[in-house]
């Protein structure tokens, strides 16, 4: 698992800069078995599997990465896609010292300053993705 520190909500918003905006046909719709184990891995993910989710990163999803990202003493976990995005699936964010179970969802992104995201990162789970129905 890579690991990263620095500006949690800086990283965010590059992501966000990154992601194919609304109505570019961005989104690369998944296959019926990849959307199989993709609900899989998101799962392991909020459940914390972390060696597990490298594990399936590695052999059925190679264009995403797990990060361990620490931010001012607290560290946070990533799913993120490998810069270039070419599917828009979405990065989940994993608050690794939640206080409660909270899902925070940016199913179009929109551009959002530090500040904003700021606001958004103390929720157990963020995900910010490119498509509203999948």
């Amino acid at each position: 698992m890579e690991e990263l520190s620095g500006d949690l909500a800086a990283h965010i918003e590059k992501i966000v800069q990154q992601m194919p905006g609304r109505a570019s046909e961005g989104f690369v719709k998944p296959t019926a078995g990849q959307l199989n184990n993709w609900r899989d891995l998101v799962i392991l993910f909020l459940d914390g599997n972390l060696h597990e989710v490298h594990s399936i990163i590695d052999t059925e999803f190679p264009f995403y990465r797990l990060l361990r990202y620490k931010d001012t003493g607290q560290v946070y976990y990533l799913l993120e896609e490998k810069l270039p995005i070419g599917k828009g699936w979405g990065t989940y964010v994993l608050n690794s010292n939640h206080e409660r179970a909270i899902c925070v969802q940016s199913p179009q992104t929109v551009p959002l300053n530090p500040v904003q995201c700021r606001a958004l990162l103390p929720p157990d789970i963020l995900s910010i993705s490119n498509k509203v129905d999948w």
